[in-house]
């Protein structure tokens, strides 16, 4: 005879974001895992790690020794991640940001439409 424990398949189907809360695992979503995950972490990272070399990243790290965290070594999710902030602050940059990801990356409208659904919802826990 074979246990099955459904509370432990209701387990599997859960993940646990960044902040520890349970999240349903999204099956239908049409961003992959890693896609997913930088929308999250970006959720995190700072405006400034947009543009690292500006005036105030470089007198935040020569005063208190902050940096801002490195760019994702992949180009694809590093414009993801940025979209991600721009949008998350509201900056005009983020259109153009969207175009990149669609043009060069292959992004479609309904997963730039799943990021932004993500991070109104998400934005307000940071």
């Amino acid at each position: 005879m074979t246990y099955h424990d459904v509370s432990l398949a209701r387990a599997d189907r859960r993940l646990t974001d960044m902040s520890g809360t349970p999240t349903e695992w999204r099956s239908r979503s049409a961003l992959d895992r890693k896609s997913r995950i930088v929308v999250g972490v970006s959720l995190r990272d700072p405006s400034s790690s947009i543009d690292p070399n500006s005036r105030m990243p470089r007198l935040m790290s020569r005063l208190f020794g902050i940096s801002a965290p490195a760019p994702l070594a992949d180009p694809r999710l590093e414009s993801l991640r940025r979209f991600c902030i721009l949008y998350r602050d509201g900056d005009a940059r983020s259109t153009a940001e969207a175009d990149l990801l669609t043009s060069d990356f292959g992004y479609s409208e309904d997963m730039l439409e799943e990021v932004r659904t993500e991070i109104r919802g998400r934005a307000h826990t940071r």
